[in-house]
């Protein structure tokens, strides 16, 4: 017979990380999205695929409460058990960073360009811990650089954001991000603006250190095979705006943007690695 301890362990472990019930999103009275359904679990990592305009980028916004005002939400969004409809600003900013973080399309929105990159890893610890010092923050961030394979962390850290190409800011974004080690990660097609072999290197990098840190991992992605990659569950939007769970690994088309077969890109994929060159 289960102890009330282990009892209260194995329901923790069954209940999603993030629970999204019968969620709809309207513009103007013109339904986007309806009736999405969709979990990600502790540690786990879900693929939304769908093509450009389905409203992958607009259900990211709503599930971390971004969504603006013009548009219309309906439905459970669930984080932790909790309903992140009732929660104050002041409760949102504490769960943003440690609970959830978005990884955007535009990295540049992560960036003032006139602070150095030492600031925006000293500004993100202080929104929730204004008692680290910056001493300890930049000997974090610097272990985070090194774990990149960033050459040169020290002097990244004193540089501004428009001395990098896309490569070394999608690397920084990333590091910055997990400064706060959040349990969940939504990742906007954070890879869509580089070249093919840098985002096999970025995916790889994301791949290992989803295991080494154990967040989740919400995946945005109209590639097929990056969602084979990277996630062990797949949801695809719909023409009609719902939402629908698919298998992961059976799709054998042709990556459109490069012309390469699934199972070859993700062999690439998995062969993908980053040594320490800023590119």
């Amino acid at each position: 017979m289960s102890s009330p301890l282990e009892e209260c362990t194995t329901l923790l472990k069954r209940t999603p990380l993030l629970e999204l019930s019968n969620v709809g999103i309207s513009l103007t009275g013109l339904p986007l999205l309806t009736h999405v359904n969709l979990t990600v679990n502790a540690g786990e990592a879900v693929a939304l695929c769908g093509t450009s305009g389905r409203g992958k980028s607009t259900l990211l916004k709503a599930i971390c409460g971004l969504l603006p005002q013009r548009f219309a939400l309906s439905g459970q969004i669930l984080f932790q058990g909790t309903d992140l409809s009732t929660l104050s600003a002041k409760q949102w900013q504490q769960i943003r960073g440690p609970g959830m973080a978005l990884m955007g399309q535009n990295v540049s929105e992560n960036f003032d360009e006139r602070a150095s990159v030492l600031s925006h890893f000293v500004e993100a610890v202080h929104a929730h811990d204004k008692k680290r010092t910056r001493d300890s923050i930049k000997a974090q961030a610097l272990e985070l650089l090194y774990r990149l394979e960033l050459a040169y962390p020290e002097r990244i850290l004193s540089q501004k954001s428009y001395e990098f190409s896309q490569g070394m800011s999608q690397r920084i974004a990333l590091a910055l991000t997990l400064m706060l080690r959040p349990q969940l990660i939504l990742a906007d097609e954070f890879t869509s603006a580089l070249d093919l072999s840098t985002r096999l290197a970025v995916l790889t990098e994301l791949k290992t250190l989803q295991a080494e840190f154990g967040f989740a991992l919400l995946f945005v992605t109209h590639h097929p095979d990056e969602a084979s990659f990277m996630a062990q569950r797949r949801y695809d939007l719909t023409e009609d705006g719902t939402i629908t769970e698919t298998g992961i690994g059976t799709d054998t088309g042709i990556d459109t943007d490069t012309g390469i077969g699934t199972t070859d890109r993700t062999s690439a994929l998995e062969e993908g690695s980053c040594s320490r060159l800023n590119t």
